[in-house]
């Protein structure tokens, strides 16, 4: 499953560096069939995410921009041809903590029915790295 996740805009900002307070979410797969991460659980978390209207955007370090897509080949998943650890996965968010979070309480009883654990984490200073052009 691949598919666009960031809405379109042609601002620079997704090419420089941000910093600022936000939330680290980190999501560990268990050994079972079903608590192995998917790329379309990572979709669901960023899809929701940008309902919650955040914009700036790291997973497993890199930035999320326009087009970037997401899909895991076996126990790796493909961030734009990049290959990276499928767990755990770490997403960092520019944003209201509290509100990042209340807004992605339903998504972690979901993952929990699936003995997938997520925790969240809130940071005074986050550093969402620059877009590749």
């Amino acid at each position: 499953v691949s598919g666009t996740v960031v809405p379109y805009s042609t601002r620079s900002e997704f090419y420089e560096e941000e910093v600022g307070k936000g939330v680290r979410i980190r999501i560990e797969s268990g050994f079972k069939g079903s608590s192995i991460i998917h790329d379309s659980d990572i979709l669901m978390i960023l899809n929701e995410i940008y309902a919650l209207r955040a914009t700036k955007i790291s997973l497993n370090g890199k930035r999320i921009m326009p087009y970037t897509y997401v899909r895991c080949v076996g126990a790796t998943v493909i961030i734009d041809d990049v290959p990276t650890q499928i767990s755990p996965i770490v997403i960092e968010v520019l944003g209201d903590y509290d509100y990042l979070v209340s807004g992605l309480g339903l998504l972690k009883e979901f993952f929990k029915g699936r003995e997938i654990e997520m925790t969240f984490l809130p940071l005074e200073f986050i550093t969402i790295p620059a877009g590749g052009g």
